[in-house]
């Protein structure tokens, strides 16, 4: 049984369904006509936890979380199938406790700590130079913060998306110099599918999906990532499992999870394989 340590905010992810037939008066904006029915689930770091306990049974989980989740509520016109509004609460956590993290740390052998950092208060730069310096596994972080000179080497894979990387090399200056900060740097970019940067560059190629809610594919995709390189230590392997999986989160509704024999049979559909060079 492989041991992770995964350390995060959480949120819950509420959709409320209903409808949007006609603009108000009073002001040019949809009237959204609620039916009554709505779903929740655990999103952002949560998200990540249950995708990687729905993809392997073989990786016990210990969780370093947020008390009070963020509340990210949406409202979702079925009818025309697009979300209308979204409504956040508690948008910024507690920092996290260190010195927890350091008795856990002293007290407990992991194969791979996974940060899940979506830069709500939770983790702060010292915070991850810290965990950086604290264990001797692989370690992963999604994170949306600029990498920093202080913790990203720390790190053995930063995956972050192309919006982020535009963010860094602003930061930065350049591709080249957000490169030297990073080991392993994994940049998602949806239906292009992915690039690592190391010593080289890769490229992967996308898986195609009729795409019905992006909100969580990326905790997804570092879900999928983490449990693949934990079984057989290959990235680029584990980077095109991580694209097929969050292919499959794309297409179902909502945040969802994604089970081993739906990443299976989504393989197996030649059709959903992309011809060329493309990157997700």
């Amino acid at each position: 049984m492989k041991q992770v340590l995964l350390i995060g905010e959480t949120c819950i992810d509420e959709f409320i369904y209903g409808s949007v037939d006609r603009i108000s008066q009073e002001a040019p904006c949809p009237i959204f006509l609620a039916n009554g029915s709505r779903d929740s689930t655990e999103g952002m770091c949560g998200n990540v936890k249950n995708n990687i306990e729905q993809l392997s049974s073989n990786i016990e989980i210990r969780t370093l979380t947020n008390d009070v989740p963020i509340i990210k509520r949406r409202l979702i016109d079925t009818k025309h199938g697009n979300m209308v509004y979204r409504i956040d609460k508690h948008d910024t956590s507690p920092r996290v406790d260190l010195f927890e993290i350091n008795r856990i740390a002293n007290s407990h052998r992991y194969d791979a700590v996974v940060v899940s950092d979506y830069n709500k208060g939770f983790l702060s730069d010292k915070d991850l130079s810290s965990i950086g310096n604290m264990f001797s596994c692989y370690k992963f972080i999604d994170t949306k913060k600029i990498i920093s000179t202080e913790w990203g080497k720390k790190f053995d894979f930063i995956k972050i998306n192309a919006d982020e990387l535009f963010a860094n090399i602003a930061s930065h200056g350049s591709i080249k110099r957000v490169r030297e900060l990073c080991n392993t740097l994994i940049v998602t970019q949806g239906e292009d599918g992915a690039i690592a940067y190391s010593e080289e560059i890769e490229t992967f190629q996308s898986y195609k999906a009729n795409v019905s809610h992006v909100s969580g594919a990326g905790d997804t995709f570092l879900a999928a990532l983490v449990v693949r390189f934990l079984e057989v230590e290959n990235v680029a392997d584990s980077i095109d499992f991580a694209n097929l999986c969050s292919s499959v989160a794309v297409s179902k509704e909502n945040v969802s999870l994604v089970s081993r024999e739906e990443a299976d049979n989504f393989r197996r559909s030649s059709k959903n394989i992309t011809n060329g060079n493309a990157t997700f």
